[in-house]
């Protein structure tokens, strides 16, 4: 859905660009889509506009445009460049969906390689130990614990493959659902990330890339400080920053610079570094705000780039531990009732 709202605001602004006048550009749009959904969100805007409604207030109805860019819409609508400002929004919504493309493929690896290892370990249990233990029932060799617990595991497994499989499917759309309700768990899980080594860093610098850009842009085209800060706490997926943004919000509002909201806050080196923090006061004190936040977004851009490639390499250790460990208690599960066996046989 992001992909194709990207889509609907990038032609917008080129019909737009070329002359064309909202409400004709609206009704171009509308004859030329083929999402019913989206036909009827268009309808709606152009009925707004040409009922005398801003079209800030119509997309904002329509959730056309995504909260933090709003301010974009209202100062291009209200200074006659609505089209280069779409422009600038639909730049920021493929920014954003470059964003989130690395972070799910930077996770994807270490997932895959964490599901494989679980089902070659179910698979190992559920049909090869059993067998074994039929084996050493006939020699009648004790077996160890480890060794009966998996053996019981595998049984499991094999006989209530179906209630497992229903146990999986239920557990894992409970999960699903908990993940989209509940702010903690997703908390959480970040918190855990940004722990990590290597996954820390390239979260750091996924966050400093929007935050960068988004505020460098809104700067860039007038919108007021405050209500570019106020954006960034909507944008943000991480409660660290959304913390930050909403103290660094009310610091402003307070009177106080951004060098001064920095360095009042108790975590700041949390969330950003102080060459960025150089670089923002330096172009705070210069008049040059957005030039030096556009500074910091290539440079964290570059990295996190770099970082999104790199992640694999730097969870390879942690992940070839886990599956070591995986390794080992499979093999003692199978080699301690065969070491008994050859002591009983000596």
């Amino acid at each position: 859905m992001a992909r194709e709202q990207d889509t609907l605001i990038q032609q917008l602004a080129v019909l737009m660009s070329s002359g064309m006048s909202l409400v004709a550009s609206l009704a171009t749009m509308r004859t030329e889509l083929k999402s019913p959904r989206w036909k009827a969100r268009m309808a709606n805007i152009q009925e707004d506009v040409e009922s005398g409604h801003t079209f800030t207030s119509a997309v904002v109805r329509a959730k056309l445009i995504p909260p933090p860019l709003i301010p974009l819409v209202r100062i291009g609508e209200e200074s006659g460049q609505l089209a280069q400002h779409l422009a600038l929004i639909s730049r920021a919504c493929e920014k954003e969906q470059l964003l989130q493309g690395k972070i799910q493929s930077a996770l994807l690896y270490p997932l895959l390689i964490i599901g494989v290892m679980i089902t070659v370990a179910a698979s190992t249990t559920a049909f090869i130990l059993p067998r074994l233990a039929t084996l050493f029932s006939q020699l009648n060799i004790p077996l160890p614990f480890l060794t009966r617990v998996m053996i019981n595991v595998g049984v499991f497994i094999r006989q209530q493959n179906s209630v497992l499989i229903g146990i999986v499917i239920v557990g894992g759309a409970a999960l699903m659902m908990a993940w989209r309700r509940s702010e903690a768990l997703r908390h959480a899980f970040q918190e855990v990330g940004f722990a990590l080594p290597g996954v820390g860093t390239f979260f750091r610098s996924t966050e400093l890339t929007r935050f960068s850009f988004l505020l460098g842009t809104l700067l860039s085209v007038g919108v007021p400080v405050l209500d570019a800060v106020h954006a960034l706490s909507d944008a943000t997926p991480f409660k660290r920053y959304k913390q930050f943004y909403i103290y660094l919000e009310e610091a402003i509002e307070e009177g106080n610079s951004f060098d001064a909201s920095f360095q009042h806050y108790p975590h700041i080196n949390a969330v950003l570094p102080f060459s960025v923090r150089q670089m923002i006061a330096a172009g705070e004190q210069s008049g040059n705000l957005s030039d030096a936040l556009f500074a910091v977004h290539r440079r964290y851009e570059e990295q996190g780039e770099r970082l999104s490639k790199n992640i694999p390499t730097l969870l390879e250790p942690a992940l070839l531990v886990l599956v070591w460990l995986g390794v080992v208690v499979v093999a003692l599960a199978v080699i301690l009732p065969l070491y008994r066996l050859t002591g009983s046989l000596q």
